[in-house]
């Protein structure tokens, strides 16, 4: 399935109510394959830093939802969680500073969670001195276009 990042348009959830219809969507996926790809994005993020906003992408439901936890704090993890749910399937690129920002300043262990830069690093044939960076990741196992790879190398750059 191709990300059409034109027909993709993002869900801003900045209240609890919308929150909760989020986690009622989330709730219904699958749990024989991974269902959420989440990452965080924060002011030096780990337990010394601070969360701004929790990027939720699921490819079944064709979202993506936008948490604002700057905006919501603990409020956003006061409802059923998915990210502790060990039956909700969950892919992140690189987990070390989201799980330790989510357990520090929220009490979340994340449970079901496979990070895809480990799996990268476990099938490369060659050096695994170093973990490899997610442009990297890209760049070279991608299967998208090289047009969708320059359409994603700028979306990241002005972000």
């Amino acid at each position: 399935m191709a990300f059409d990042l034109a027909r993709i348009k993002p869900v801003v959830v900045d209240s609890v109510a919308l929150l909760r219809s989020v986690i009622g969507e989330v709730m219904t996926l699958r749990t024989d394959t991974p269902s959420l790809l989440i990452d965080l994005e924060g002011y030096q993020l780990g337990r010394h830093g601070s969360i701004f906003v929790m990027t939720i992408y699921a490819p079944p439901k064709e979202k993506v939802y936008l948490i604002d936890i700057h905006r919501l704090g603990a409020d956003a993890f006061s409802t059923v969680n998915a990210d502790e749910s060990s039956v909700i399937l969950k892919l992140f690129f690189d987990v070390r500073h989201d799980s330790d920002a989510l357990f520090s300043h929220y009490s979340i262990a994340i449970d079901g969670a496979r990070d895809v830069q480990l799996m990268e690093l476990g099938t490369r044939t060659g050096p695994k001195e170093f973990l490899a960076s997610l442009a990297a990741c890209v760049e070279k196992d991608s299967t998208i276009s090289a047009k969708e790879k320059k359409t994603w190398e700028m979306t990241k750059l002005n972000t």
